[in-house]
This record gives structure tokens, sequence and C-alpha cells, in this order.
């Protein structure tokens, strides 16, 4: 879980090949997984983003998912 304002696939390569990368991604990413992306509005504000990201985090904790970041 993060925050970016690149195309989810675009940031996903560049935390594989190393670049401002989570060491979480670059060691265990194998794909992404758009069926559980959330529904994204135009967010506005770094708080904006900061609170619809933990609430992701959280939901997918919830639905049994080990989740890096977000918190």
């Amino acid at each position: 879980v993060g925050q970016t304002g690149k195309p989810r696939p675009d940031r996903f390569r560049e935390h594989l090949i190393g670049y401002r990368s989570s060491r979480w991604v670059r060691r265990h990413g194998i794909r992404l997984m758009p069926e559980l992306y959330p529904p994204v509005d135009r967010i506005t504000s770094n708080a904006e983003a900061e609170e619809a990201e933990a609430w992701w985090a959280g939901e997918l904790e919830e639905r049994g998912y080990l989740v890096r970041g977000g918190h």
C-alpha cells in the first residue's frame, strides 16, 4: 500500500529495479493485483492521501492480507 501520482504498473516497475523502492516489493513482489485496487477518486491533499492509504491498508488486513506500508 502506498501513494503515487504515476500509473501503478510504472511505479511497480520502479520498485523492482530499485528506484526509490520498498525492499519488500523488491524482494517479494511478483505482480500487481488489480482486483484488490481500491476505487480511487481524485485526491487533492497529502492529508487526504494519507487517510485513504491508511484506510485501504486496514481493509486489506481485515481480509487477511499481510500489509507493509500504509499505516
